[in-house]
């Protein structure tokens, strides 16, 4: 399997294939990308998780195709935040229309085949919803100032 789930106690590096990636407890590792998520279980808005994640690994969590989304559905009982978001400087500025939603590390569009969206989302309930949460391996658009868990990804080990 291209993923790995490493649960330890210890820190330390393992060689896998190409890849070279630390030992984090309850974090996931995607072989095909040499990409490592990890779970931050310390509730943030959206902006802060984002600036957590630059600071102590790449970026919010970013995903280039469907085995990426697949490995952040653990666990699978929480929301966090991941790094896509609505841009208001999008010159369409319409939060159903794909190419307004951004990914955080790198700002481009969002690509239709990549996406994990709940049935009939996103929807912009109640208006301010601009950024995104994965639950159980789906998106949901929500207010970027609530508090949720977040995930995380460091590329190239």
């Amino acid at each position: 399997s291209a993923l790995s789930v490493f649960v330890t106690v210890g820190g330390g590096l393992q060689s896998r294939g190409a890849c070279l990636h630390a030992l984090i407890p309850y974090s996931l590792y995607h072989e095909k990308t040499c990409t490592q998520y990890y779970f931050i279980n310390s509730p943030k808005s959206w902006y802060n998780a984002q600036q957590y994640c630059r600071a102590h690994y790449t970026d919010l969590a970013t995903f280039r195709n469907m085995d990426d989304i697949r490995s952040v559905t653990r666990p699978a009982y929480t929301y966090a935040w991941i790094g896509l978001f609505d841009d208001p400087a999008s010159w369409k500025q319409i939060t159903t229309d794909s190419n307004s939603w951004r990914w955080s590390a790198t700002g481009t569009a969002n690509t239709s085949q990549y996406t994990g969206w709940f049935t009939g989302l996103p929807d912009n309930g109640g208006a301010g919803e601009s950024c995104v949460y994965i639950y159980g391996g789906k998106w949901n658009d929500y207010p970027c100032h609530a508090k949720l868990y977040f995930a995380c990804y460091k590329s190239k080990y």
